[in-house]
């Protein structure tokens, strides 16, 4: 049974190969199983995907890991890259044929029709519990429910509802928007400002919440500047 006072979240990125997830700083024992828990839990999300796992200072032996990596392909999950700043974990990782860095830069594969460019795409919906981060735009096929944490030093666009929380331009980017078909986060934030309530929603009304002179603006998304 995991603690309940355990509390940290698992971080989920998307970059060029995949996912990369990031594991808390507690007991092995405990951190695993919170992983193999959140994926089966989120099955549709996680099926068939490449996943690069930064283990931290976490100690994992050759035969450990070769079974979490078995346990990963039972669960749909191809493990790719296994990071960490412990050295035996490090060689453990080669033992078994794994990388252990990822290419810094991001290659991204959506088209963010708020902005114009590309974008972080994630095609799933997001289930209570779920952080997900962006070092660009972020763009999110689905619906975002209470409980998911949405973060991007750029543009957030949801195609679905928003009902989250979410933090657009982090950064000081006062440029970014948040833009949604349902837009009602529990929390609204873009660059430094914080949206004083919790948006009031239009049926039928997509909507994009910007810094304005000062505030932050909710209008219809299509409106003509």
């Amino acid at each position: 049974m995991i603690p309940a006072q355990h509390t940290r979240q698992t971080t989920i990125k998307g970059y060029r190969d995949g996912l990369l997830v990031t594991l808390g700083e507690g007991d092995w024992s405990v951190e695993r199983t919170r992983l193999f828990d959140q994926i089966a839990g989120q099955a549709a999300f996680f099926q068939g995907a490449r996943m690069a796992l930064d283990v931290g200072s976490q100690v994992v032996h050759a035969a450990e890991m070769g079974r979490l990596r078995e346990r990963l392909s039972d669960l749909g999950v191809i493990l790719t890259t296994v990071i960490s700043d412990a050295p035996q974990t490090a060689y453990s990782a080669r033992m078994l044929g794994l990388a252990t860095s990822i290419h810094s830069e991001k290659s991204v594969s959506a088209y963010n029709p708020a902005r114009g460019g590309l974008a972080q795409l994630v095609k799933e919906t997001l289930l209570a519990g779920m952080k997900v981060e962006s070092d660009t735009d972020l763009v999110i096929l689905g619906n975002v429910p209470v409980g998911v944490q949405l973060e991007a030093h750029g543009s957030i666009v949801v195609w679905g509802k928003l009902l989250g929380t979410v933090h657009a331009g982090i950064g000081s980017n006062e440029d970014a928007v948040v833009s949604a078909l349902l837009l009602r986060p529990v929390r609204l934030r873009i660059a430094g400002m914080l949206y004083p309530q919790r948006p009031r929603f239009s049926l039928f009304k997509p909507e994009t919440a910007r810094i304005q002179n000062g505030d932050i603006l909710i209008e219809p998304w299509n409106k003509r500047r």
